[in-house]
């Protein structure tokens, strides 16, 4: 106990220091201690006054003027020093004697500020009283026994205090202060914000704390009563109830989006559960038993090492290891939770530090609530899981480590596979963090983080842990996972091809099968001496072989498991079936591409330079290759079982088996045979007798292994018949066929896309590190293998490739662009891999006639451009081409240092003269060079065949900027920018650089190239330079439709409307035949303009038109809603929306999509029209099925503003239109979780949309918390509590005896949270008081402000904020002065004799209210009301001063929400003081509202017949002049009223 207070001495020492030093730094002022020990005679607020005004004579005269700021300052005061007596540790400040006479020290110096500065004294009377609270609550602290905790607290508040008033008096030094006067300062000003939030996380922990203490305490007490037993257990269930409230403010996809974004955890999980699958029973036994396992699963050391050689069975070790610690779990009651992860070399996603920590993290949340609500707080700030360091401190070390977590007393246990793949910064990033945890961990008694780290011995060296506690090492040997690899050899076996066909031979088949396995068995055991890689490659060569191949193979294995990788290639190098140059040619791609690939693309490069298809290819890979690779299929589905017919697949005609197959069954059959195939095979070879009994001798010795193994004659053991025997490529055809050209190569690979989009990866990362080792002379290890590719030119090799590609000229193919891909992405990279000097001369002279034929010709600089990729309707390439060879110039400049070396390499090229003196010319001026891509790029931009080419659907944006980016390069100016929107964005480019850009290439200038020129000139909205072009293309060829579409739309954008519809019917007239769903976005254009010119029906029949020509198109479908909408034609819209969900469209993904889904999918804001519909026609389900799938759609990509934007919108969606408040509420919640994840430029763009959802989410927060008040006022609604986390500007907690100081923002919510405290909490005054006044104060500054503008929405929102506040009475007095002018009209249109009305009786009616508020204070108007006679009492000898306001009309800003009738049409309008939106209802319509049935009938939801309304019209006669002094010459309000309204609302 000695030493815990020790420790809070010197926490508090250190707390009121850094206090001091920032009062310091802010008021360049220091208390010295003989005036701090003055100080402390200080009991009262006069000893303050006296004390000032012993050298501040201004303030004696201030005092005596003005006794508020008197009151106020004693309020302060007081409580701070009926404390004076506590102090600091006298060790750290006893220069500063005790913490509160320095708070005392600084309110006399900030009074001293004061001095000769204007209205000075008015803002620090206001500090005082936000300042109040706090000093009270020192009062409540003082009242009780002091502890070290409750010192702790007192010291924190003083500090928070000295901070404050340390800020406020540089801010009257600053002359700064003026900005806060007569508005909240705590809260607004960022500064003190941080105060307090900082304030109440220390308060949050020490309450915490001490009810851990009580509890603790209550339960080493014996003779504790019952009755303060069930008193501790409350506050402990409070707490629970606490945490569990707290976690419902977040939902699962924010933690989601934090922690699985990249989703690693799915392929994480998908590697345990394939692990689990092949994981046999038994493996990882011998673990258990190790010396150092049962320590360390008792927790005597943090982490566990395990370490193994390659292909040891590392991985099956971890998935068993986890298992045991799930077990573990679960059989304790899943107190502790396990997480694992496999860090995998060939992917990036798996070897990053921090993904890999909240991939751990997000596996811990799943299993413990308590660490799910701390992440979840985590996760609430980006920042801070933004790097690793962060994500270890925040989610693990906060959780498991943090003092305040005590009441947790929870482990981990972290499994993390391969760490040795990861990336040399991942490894010491997640090395170094366990470093510091061993190193700075203390006892925990079993608690805390716990690992196990499984990799290779390589991982000793890069960290030591020796020093820091005993090392736990396992090491994997052959002697500890025999059992594991012999498990693993038995299963394997009886897939063995051959065994299989001697178990169904008559008579002593499986008899003789065992014999044979058992002997495979002991020699593959033997060989694989503890390292499963070896042994799965070595079965995998025995599959499919007969006896004779079998004993080859067996009697000479190789001893290591990098002798057996050499093996396996040597096998393939040796043989003859396979075509070794397309085998070398794959694994050079394999071992040294940038990406993993596709089976396509490696299908395509192995087929070149011959361009001869590779027809068994896809069967070697997954032949006699299968070994080397593994495949991962498009949507998991084997292209071979989607061919599959029936039960037998069938390969050229014949079923699998043959022949031999049909004569195996005959001869083999009958019950023997039978019955042996249903018994299982016995493998053993640790006894001397087989189940049979007979001798092993009898069927051969194990003794001898230089004898033949098997004792059976492969003469008597019947062939299969199937065999991966595939004739030699060049065999095809005779051997001697020509060339096939690109078409055949192209018919070979569109044979089955399935198999195309296979992604093929090396089954394990060791082949492709052997492959590159041994690749190299230098670092090569075994004998050198033909088929292995040599890393000195696999760089000129694959950029050889690359250009052959290219030269297929598959980039003008939309089916087989997207074998471009790679080329373009990636040509750079690998041709600045190859050194020219020392590349041999051929291949050299190979790579510049490609690099001539790609950028110095025609075809080659159209293929480049147009190789870009689609990968789906949103991401493309584009941005690759353009940053690789137009944002920059240095690989423009590497293609140039090529060509230059022509003159070294000429013989070995088959280029003229020409061609090599473009070369010479184009290396020496980037003019020249870019000259030809130029010319195509104009051309890409300019010039079509015809008007009916599918080639005018793109206008030539990308085209248009790579001649901008090109052009800009040869004028040596800046470069361009990087990022741009190449499909779009021409407005950045001026009209004088598109016509310099167009003329450039010097086309001629014909139709297409003024009607392109024209387009891109409207695009840039230079719409006069675009007419003139237009027109010239018109005068050149009458029936050019895109230039009369686009004197239309020019027309359009310039507000001529006529002419933008005469010319668009043109346009339609000149439309080709063959271009008919072209009308799809002609006629939308009519409609828009027609609606324009108020032709309503023109429009109707216009859309109805392109919807007609063209359903798919979104411009049509978006159109004719909205116009069905329009012309209220439910049944016609749901109609509609039902035959948009019976139809779908292939997506750029290639999934079909349904109509309607695919406009929620592209984030077409059409939700209101047919919500609109649905509502009207009984509200139809398949349109909510329709949105929800659109949103898994969206969920799934990486369009961020569409993930934001679409749960916005539904959310409101089911809200409004489906009166679905659950799923509402949910689909909010998502918006504004995403919407925190981003940055501030973001969020700023989704300010109105984040105000929308944050208010109705309050308002439905608000309904749920009542409704469930209403049926049982015990319980606490989860509704409020997410109520007050809207409300609140800093932490808070949500328990009733939370003892930090909330600050309220200044919006609904807060008003909201408010009302909830008053009306059913019964909370006291002051505390619900405190969620209105910033706001209030802030809208009675509005409307007091010298601008004119502002009053009709500042008194608007006053009125509301009133309301919520209880004061009906002042808030209806406002809606009478709004309302004042509509009476006006509604009564002149009624009788024009009552406009006429007496200027006196208005004056007398006036005096006549004002003698009823004085008479009636306190009675109809309450005590919030305030009079003129009270305020002229208040101020006495003030007069009384005009506030003159202009009032706009807002007849049409009060009609009623459902009928849409405005004030002056409608008998009764009454206002909810609820709602946020300005909602209103005339008397019909909310007696519609209030009955249950008639209330579905309405179109929209947005209000609650439970709410409280006020009948606003007709005006109340005792509304009318409570604020208003006249309404002559628009509206005098009385400044009494506001100056005391103001008051209220301060004191």
């Amino acid at each position: 106990m000695d030493q815990e207070m020790d420790q809070s001495g010197d926490e508090l020492a250190q707390m009121w220091q850094d206090a001091v030093a920032e009062y310091t730094r802010d008021t360049q002022k220091t208390l010295s201690p003989a005036e701090v020990q003055a100080l402390a005679k200080i009991k009262s607020v006069d000893d303050v006054a006296k004390h000032i005004e012993a050298s501040d004579a201004a303030f004696s005269a201030y005092r005596h003027k003005n006794e508020r700021l008197m009151s106020a300052l004693k309020s302060f005061v007081a409580p701070i020093s009926a404390i004076a007596s506590i102090a600091t540790t006298p060790a750290s400040v006893a220069d500063y004697g005790t913490a509160s006479s320095a708070v005392l020290g600084a309110v006399v110096h900030l009074l001293k500020a004061c001095d000769d500065v204007s209205n000075a004294y008015d803002w620090v009377e206001q500090l005082f009283r936000e300042l109040q609270e706090f000093s009270e609550r020192l009062g409540q602290y003082v009242e009780t026994r002091l502890d070290h905790v409750l010192r702790r607290k007192i010291v924190a508040i003083l500090a928070v205090i000295l901070k404050v008033i340390g800020r406020s008096q540089r801010l009257i030094r600053e002359r700064r202060f003026r900005e806060y006067l007569r508005v909240t300062f705590l809260g607004k000003d960022a500064a003190t914000k941080k105060l307090i939030d900082d304030l109440n996380k220390l308060l949050g922990s020490e309450q915490r704390y001490v009810l851990g203490v009580t509890y603790a305490t209550a339960q080493r007490t014996e003779d504790l009563s019952k009755a303060t037993n069930d008193t501790v257990n409350k506050v402990l269930d409070t707490l629970e109830d606490e945490k569990d409230k707290k976690s419902q403010v977040e939902d699962e996809n924010r933690l989601r989006n934090t922690l699985c974004s990249p989703p690693a955890h799915a392929d994480v999980e998908e590697i345990l559960i394939r692990n689990e699958r092949s994981l046999l029973k038994g493996t990882g036994a011998w673990l258990e038993t190790e010396p150092f396992f049962s320590p360390w699963i008792r927790r005597e050391a943090t982490i566990l090492w395990i370490f193994g050689g390659p292909g040891s069975g590392k991985s099956f070790l971890s998935t068993r290891l986890t298992q045991l610690l799930q077990e573990k779990s679960e059989r304790e009651g899943g107190r502790d939770a396990v997480a694992y992860f496999f860090v995998k070399e060939n992917s990036e996603s798996l070897r990053d530090a921090n993904i890999i920590l909240k991939t751990l993290a997000w596996q811990i949340a799943t299993q413990d609530l308590a660490f799910r609500k701390h992440a979840m707080l985590v996760c609430r700030q980006r920042a801070r899981t933004i790097t690793p360091d962060l994500t270890w401190e925040n989610l693990f070390l906060g959780y498991y480590y943090n003092p305040d977590g005590a009441l947790n007393q929870r482990a981990v246990t972290i499994v993390i596979d391969g760490l040795d793949e990861a990336t040399a910064e991942t490894r010491y990033t997640i090395l170094g963090l366990m470093h510091d945890l061993v190193s700075s961990q203390t006892p925990r008694g079993g608690n805390g983080i716990y690992l196990a780290i499984i990799g290779r011995g390589s991982l000793r060296s890069d960290m030591d842990f020796k020093r820091l506690e005993k090392t736990f090492f396992i090491e994997v040997s052959s002697n500890k996972n025999r059992q594991d690899i012999d498990s693993y050899i038995r299963k394997r076996l009886e897939e063995l091809q051959i065994l299989q066909e001697m178990r169904k031979i008559k008579n002593g088949g499986l008899k003789k099968a065992n014999q044979v396995g058992s002997k495979i068995m002991k020699k593959v055991s033997e060989g694989a001496d503890g390292v499963f890689l070896w042994a799965k490659l070595l079965l995998d060569g025995l599959m499919n072989k007969d006896l004779p191949q079998v004993e080859a193979i067996l009697a000479n294995p190789p001893s290591t498991l990098d002798k057996m990788i050499w093996s396996v290639f040597d096998r393939l190098a040796k043989d003859e079936e396979l075509d070794q140059h397309v085998l070398r040619k794959m694994l050079m791609f394999m071992a040294h591409a940038r990406r993993p690939l596709l089976f396509g693309e490696l299908d395509l490069v192995t087929s070149l330079p011959a361009r001869k298809p590779n027809y068994f290819l896809w069967k070697h890979t997954r032949g006699k290759i299968s070994s080397v690779f593994e495949l991962k299929f498009p949507n998991d589905l084997d292209p071979d079982d989607i061919q599959t017919n029936g039960s037998e697949t069938e390969v050229d005609g014949e079923t699998e088996g043959g022949e031999d197959q049909e004569g195996l069954e005959s001869s083999s059959g009958g019950a023997d045979s039978q019955a042996d195939e249903d018994k299982d095979f016995d493998f053993s070879y640790d006894s001397d007798k087989d189940n049979n009994g007979t001798s092993d001798t009898e069927v051969g010795s194990d003794d001898d292994d230089d004898d033949d193994i098997f004792s059976t004659s492969s003469s008597s053991v019947a062939r299969t018949g199937r065999t991966d025997s595939l004739p030699n490529l060049e065999s095809i055809g005779g051997g001697d066929a020509p060339d096939a050209d690109v078409e055949d190569l192209l018919s070979h690979l569109s044979a089955d896309a399935n198999k195309q989009r296979t992604k093929v990866a090396f089954c394990h990362t060791r082949i492709r590190d052997f492959l590159v080792r041994e690749g190299s002379a230098l670092t090569r290890k075994s004998p050198p293998l033909s088929i292995i590719p040599g890393v000195d030119d696999v760089h000129a090799d694959i950029t050889i490739t690359c250009l052959e590609i290219f030269q297929l000229e598959l980039s003008l193919k939309d089916d087989w662009r997207f074998l471009c891909d790679y080329p373009l992405c990636h040509l750079p990279f690998h041709l600045e891999g190859v050194d020219p000097a020392t590349v041999p001369p051929e291949k050299a002279g190979q790579i510049i006639e490609g690099l001539h034929w790609l950028f110095g010709t025609s075809k080659g600089t159209e293929c480049l451009i147009r190789s870009v990729t689609q990968y789906d309707e949103f991401h493309s390439s584009s941005s690759e081409l353009w940053r690789l060879w137009a944002a920059t110039d240095k690989y423009l400049k590497l293609v140039q240092s090529w060509l230059g070396s022509i003159e070294s390499f000429r013989h070995h090229t088959n280029c003229d003269d020409d061609a090599i003196t473009w070369m010479l010319d184009a290396s020496r001026s980037l003019k020249d060079f870019i000259q030809p891509a130029m010319l195509t790029a104009s051309k890409l931009w300019l010039s079509r065949p015809s008007f009916d080419s599918p080639t005018y659907f793109d206008k030539g944006e990308l085209p248009a900027w790579l001649v901008h980016g090109w052009l800009t390069w040869m004028e040596g100016g800046q470069p361009p920018p990087e990022q741009v929107n190449l499909v779009g964005d021409l407005e950045s480019l001026t009209p004088e650089r598109l016509e310099q850009m167009a003329t450039y290439a010097g086309l001629e200038h014909d139709v297409h190239w003024h009607t392109l020129l024209g387009w891109s000139l409207m695009m840039g909205m230079n719409y006069e330079g675009a007419v003139a072009h237009y027109r010239s293309a018109i005068e050149l060829y009458p029936e050019a439709w895109v230039a009369l579409e686009g004197l239309a739309r020019c027309a359009g954008e310039q507000g001529q409307f006529s002419d933008a519809i005469s010319w668009q019917k043109k346009a339609i007239d000149a439309l080709p035949a063959s271009m008919p769903w072209i009308l799809g976005y002609l006629y939308p254009r009519i409609t828009e303009w027609a609606n324009e010119l108020g032709l309503t029906d023109d429009a109707f029949e216009a859309a109805k038109a392109g919807f007609k020509a063209d359903d798919s198109c979104i411009l049509a479908s978006t159109t004719y809603l909205a116009e069905l909408h329009s012309h209220e034609n439910s049944a016609e819209m749901v109609a509609t929306l039902d035959y948009m969900t019976s139809w779908s469209i292939e997506s750029g993904s290639g999934t079909d999509i349904l109509l309607l889904t695919r406009l929620f999918v592209y984030g077409e804001d059409i939700f209101s029209d047919i919500g609109w519909g649905c509502a009207k026609e009984g509200r139809p389900q398949f349109v909510l099925d329709s949105l929800d799938e659109a949103l898994t759609i969206v969920d799934e990509d990486d369009r961020e503003l569409i993930k934001v934007w679409l749960p916005y919108k539904m959310g409101r969606f089911k809200y409004t239109y489906y009166g679905l408040e659950e799923q509402a509420i949910e689909l909010l919640e998502k918006f504004l979780r995403r919407l925190l994840q981003k940055d501030e430029s973001f969020q700023i763009s989704f300010a109105v949309e984040r105000k929308d959802a944050r208010n109705l989410l309050a308002q439905l927060y608000f309904d749920t918390a009542v409704a469930a008040w209403a049926s049982d006022p015990k319980t606490r609604p989860p509704g409020a509590d997410k109520l007050k986390q809207l409300a609140i500007d800093a932490p808070t907690g949500f328990g009733d005896d939370y003892e930090g100081f909330d600050l309220f923002r200044a919006d609904y919510p807060a008003m909201l949270w408010g009302r909830w405290l008053r009306d059913h909490k019964r909370a006291d005054e002051s505390k619900w008081r405190k969620c209105f006044r910033t706001r209030l104060l802030d809208e009675m500054n509005t409307i007091d402000d010298d601008d004119p503008t502002n009053d009709t929405a500042g008194i608007s929102s006053l009125a509301v904020s009133l309301f919520h506040a209880g004061d009906r009475a002042n808030a209806g007095a406002i809606l009478a002065i709004l309302f004042q002018s509509v009476e006006a009209e509604v009564k002149a249109s009624q009788n024009k004799i009552e406009e006429q009305a007496d200027a006196g009786e208005v004056a007398e009616a006036a005096e006549a209210a004002e003698a009823a508020e004085a008479a009636e204070a306190g009675e109809a108007a309450g005590p919030e009301t305030a009079t003129t006679k009270e305020a002229e009492e208040a101020e006495p000898g003030k007069e009384a001063r005009e506030l003159r306001l202009i009032i706009e009309h807002v007849s049409a800003s009060y009609a009623c929400s459902n009928c849409k009738r405005s004030i002056g049409e409608v008998s009764e309008l009454h206002v909810c003081e609820v709602c946020c939106n300005n909602v209103n209802w005339c008397a019909e319509c909310l007696a519609l509202l209030r009955d249950a049935e008639d209330r579905q009938t309405m179109v929209e939801r947005q209000c609650n017949p439970a709410h409280d309304f006020y009948r606003a019209w007709p005006i109340p006669e005792e509304a009318r002049h409570v604020a208003a002094q006249s309404f002559e010459h628009g509206v005098t309000v009385r400044r009494a009223w506001l100056e005391n309204l103001r008051r209220e609302w301060w004191e």
